[in-house]
């Protein structure tokens, strides 16, 4: 599952809002997902072992990048999930727009 921005919040408010959800899902890939971090709700998708790869602009004016770093990190605390959930932010970039290529 994927979204851009509010498709973003949604991927991670669904994929967290249950076993069940979580264990419907092969992964997720949230694109400057606008939702802020909930430790119990990351605990979800951690024992779900659900692959995470969330993506975010370091400057992103909209949208903070301190909440896609929230995420995985509480998704990868101890018992840590098998994958990892992975981040990548993408530097001195001051555009909500983190899904186009630009170059």
């Amino acid at each position: 599952m994927t979204g851009l921005s509010n498709g973003g919040g949604c991927s991670w408010e669904y994929a967290s809002f249950s076993p069940a959800y979580a264990n419907r899902l092969a992964g997720i890939v949230p694109i400057c997902g606008s939702t802020w971090p909930n430790a119990q709700r990351a605990r979800i998708i951690a024992d779900a072992n659900l692959a995470v790869w969330a993506t975010h602009n370091d400057l992103d004016p909209i949208w903070s990048v301190q909440s896609t770093i929230g995420w995985v990190n509480l998704i990868n605390t101890v018992p840590l999930p098998n994958p990892l959930a992975k981040i990548t932010v993408f530097q001195n970039n001051s555009s909500h727009d983190a899904w186009s290529v630009y170059l």
